[in-house]
């Protein structure tokens, strides 16, 4: 044996040694990355996360977690068990370039699983992730056909299958995923809801630990519900939300919602189409950040009314501005507009409403069609006419015209002052 077949060899060994350890190693390291997860999962308040069992192969592992939802007893009362407690099964493939995990969802645990589905079938989702950190998930959840009460009362949930995909970048700070379900429908005692082609897309990348910037898109193709009498059909729903940093400060950030409904229909009344387009401008973005890891991890519910309400005064800045820019809600006798901005300058250690009042300007002006009035009733007619009479609504070109002006705690109908803080005082 020669020199360089003899290295060939220890090199091939190597490599052989090499490959057979990779997926051990890889097996470790999904070990301490689940362990990690736990631990992290269970600092929220309102998660109980437990490892059941975790035996590790070398080309694959077997793992049993609980995640229990922890609530108050009020909430607990609203309740039943497949509702809070579930387990999840997973099986991991431990490869040389990626692992692999199959998982299966039993809500109730796995002990006495609790059937949601029409086949018996339990929730079912995989991940694969690389080496890189990039992770993929794919969720599968079969139709529902289940049974349950609220507050004594007996409602039924039916839906179709649901799936999703989500994409997971640079540790997680970056999120692209998409969902969709064809037919969802509950019936309860005051009525029914029914959704058809519900989908679902975000693209969104972490801006500070709980805050992420980007966008996410919500459309229906048709919603009717059936609420005591009350009936109401809308086609063809599009919903668009972003939050973006500020281009000037990027220690703010700005929301817009951009929203559509082809047609609508109410018991007396065609609509459509439906358009809205607004913006809340210059929130402060470590302050929102505080504000959506106080809420997302539950202890917004302990909070009292002042205390929640200083924090969303955290988030507002002398630049914060709310603005609907656009408004409008077709009808067979014309469209209903509306538009206008509201400036918040608060400077108060704490938020009590007249003071607060004090610090906003607004100025907001609605239009509505003269023949939408033929739908009041009498009454109503009369005390229309009287408005228009005293000034406070204004009659020009066929619209009824009315603009909204707050400064200093004034609020200004069509010029006319009231004392906005006198007339909440009454209440």
């Amino acid at each position: 044996m020669n020199r360089t077949t003899s290295i060939l060899l220890i090199i091939l060994a190597c490599g052989a040694l090499i490959a057979a350890a990779v997926p051990a190693i890889a097996g470790h390291i999904f070990h301490s990355l689940y362990k990690q997860t736990v631990e992290q999962a269970n600092e929220r308040s309102d998660l109980r996360v437990t490892s059941l069992e975790y035996q590790r192969g070398w080309l694959s592992s077997h793992a049993l977690s609980r995640i229990e939802v922890v609530t108050s007893a009020a909430g607990a009362k609203t309740l039943s068990k497949p509702f809070h407690t579930l387990e999840i099964e997973h099986q991991i493939h431990h490869g040389f370039g990626s692992i692999l995990s199959h998982n299966t969802v039993f809500l109730g645990g796995t002990d006495e699983p609790q059937w949601l589905f029409q086949s018996d079938l339990p929730i079912e989702f995989s991940t694969v992730s690389n080496w890189s950190g990039d992770t993929d998930i794919q969720l599968r959840m079969p139709p529902i056909a289940t049974e349950y009460v609220v507050q004594g009362q007996p409602n039924q949930l039916f839906s179709s299958e649901l799936t999703a995909t989500l994409s997971l970048k640079d540790d997680f700070k970056k999120v692209e995923g998409k969902g969709s379900l064809a037919h969802v429908q509950w019936h309860m005692d005051q009525g029914q809801i029914e959704l058809t082609g519900l989908a679902y897309e975000l693209e969104q990348q972490q801006l500070i630990h709980y805050l992420h910037h980007g966008t996410q898109h919500f459309s229906l193709e048709t919603l009717h519900t059936d609420i005591e009498g009350s009936r109401l059909w809308l086609n063809d729903i599009d919903l668009i939300s972003a939050v973006r940093p500020d281009d000037d400060n990027h220690n703010l950030v700005n929301l817009t919602l951009n929203a559509r409904v082809g047609q609508g229909l109410t018991d007396n009344l065609n609509l459509g189409p439906l358009e809205l387009a607004m913006g809340l401008q210059g929130i402060d973005a470590a302050a929102l950040d505080k504000l959506i890891e106080i809420t997302g991890q539950g202890a917004g519910q302990t909070l009292d009314q002042q205390e929640l309400l200083n924090h969303i005064r955290r988030t507002l800045t002398p630049d914060s501005r709310l603005e609907i820019s656009y408004l409008s809600a077709g009808t067979e006798r014309g469209a209903v507009e509306a538009y206008g901005v509201v400036s918040m300058v608060p400077d108060s250690a704490t938020l009590h409403s007249m003071n607060y009042l004090d610090e906003l300007q607004a100025n907001f002006t609605i239009k509505v069609p003269q023949a939408l009035s033929t739908h009041l009733d009498i009454q109503q007619q009369i005390l229309l006419q009287a408005l228009v009479a005293q000034g406070v609504i204004e009659l020009k070109n066929h619209h009824y015209i009315l603009n909204l002006q707050l400064e200093q705690g004034v609020l200004f109908l069509n010029g006319k002052a009231l004392p906005l803080a006198a007339l909440l005082g009454q209440w």
